[in-house]
């Protein structure tokens, strides 16, 4: 008498894998000429009579949109610290 048992492996069901998008981290900027500027490339400078004011820290900075802003030079920079709100996006 041949006995042939059968087994059936045991498998489960998983539910699809869910994927969590990245989380967006938040950067802050200044706003000139409509971009934004990452206060990261930015310095603050104080001459003048323009008291603390923002400069690029190497010439030029690339704005959040990819462009390229460079320094504006004297007499203000980009903008006087006082005048000019830090924000984030």
């Amino acid at each position: 008498m041949d006995q042939s048992t059968s087994s059936t492996p045991s498998t489960s069901v998983q539910p699809p894998a869910t994927t969590t998008p990245p989380a967006t981290q938040k950067i802050r900027v200044i706003q000139y000429g409509g971009k934004y500027l990452p206060v990261s490339q930015l310095i603050v400078e104080s001459e003048g009579d323009c008291g603390d004011h923002y400069h690029a820290a190497s010439g030029v900075v690339t704005a959040t949109d990819g462009t390229y802003v460079p320094d504006p030079g004297p007499p203000c920079g980009y903008g006087a610290v006082a005048s000019t709100p830090v924000i984030e996006v």
